[in-house]
């Protein structure tokens, strides 16, 4: 799985899957809103903080709209030898039109 729907993480979301969700935004983004149960890990900082991720559960990657979010999933699936991690589709963008139209956006 390479990406994931703001309707399945929702789903996940509320069955309590095993996910590690990772907001990539910076700090005071993630602040002002985030979904819940994220972690913080800004994007200029991700690649040197791989120990953080747990590529044993399914790991959700999310930014504003995506693109970034994409690209560094397909940079930590090979640094870390796992398919275990994918991105938001359409970021947070997505979510907001999906899930909780209170996101600001």
């Amino acid at each position: 799985m390479r990406s994931v729907s703001a309707l399945l993480l929702n789903e996940m979301i509320e069955k309590q899957a095993p996910i590690q969700l990772i907001d990539m935004r910076e700090p005071e983004q993630f602040e002002n809103y985030h979904i819940k149960g994220a972690v913080n890990i800004p994007i200029r900082e991700i690649k040197d903080k791989t120990e953080l991720i747990n590529p044993k559960v399914l790991v959700i990657l999310y930014c504003s709209f995506g693109a970034k979010s994409e690209h560094i999933a397909n940079h930590l699936r090979e640094a870390l030898d796992s398919r275990n991690i994918c991105h938001l589709q359409g970021g947070l963008y997505e979510w907001y039109k999906e899930i909780d139209p209170t996101a600001p956006f």
